[in-house]
């Protein structure tokens, strides 16, 4: 058995102790998983800058319904990039808040149908492009990164 010994899914901390074969005691220690960091993987900056840009520059007098819903899957992308990143949600209520606000906004029985009014894909859309745009800044500032000026 080797000195230290990776558990995954963040498994009890906790010291073994095995026999070795002199009759000697070794301490194995039991290693928790790392906490998945902002930067793992690393989110598309100028991709979710320009994809809700875009989003809530449109206007619903002139925007399509297919524009509209062309633009759905990639803010859900987006988004759920976000809420699965480690950005102080347990220490902030605000950032847990708007991890919360995120996740039941990707939830499937919240995201627009064929049914759903042009309206309220115009709204969805627009909810969801800033609580991406809340939770994109607060990554570049935890992650001191800036998306490159277009």
């Amino acid at each position: 058995m080797s000195a230290s010994t990776f558990v995954p899914n963040g498994a009890a901390k906790a010291a073994a102790a095995c026999a070795a074969p002199e009759g000697r005691c070794v301490v194995s220690t039991v290693m928790e998983e790392p906490r998945e960091r902002a930067t793992d993987p690393p989110i598309d900056l100028e991709g979710v800058c320009a994809r809700t840009d875009f989003i809530l520059s449109m206007q619903l007098s002139t925007t399509t319904r297919e524009t509209m819903d062309a633009s759905v899957p990639a803010v859900i992308h987006h988004l759920s990039s976000l809420v699965n990143l480690d950005l102080g949600q347990a220490e902030d209520d605000t950032v847990r808040g708007l991890v919360r606000k995120g996740r039941g906004l990707i939830e499937h029985g919240v995201r627009p149908t064929v049914e759903t009014p042009a309206f309220g894909v115009f709204i969805y859309l627009r909810d969801a492009a800033t609580t991406a745009r809340r939770l994109l800044w607060i990554y570049s500032e935890r992650e001191g990164r800036r998306p490159d000026a277009g």
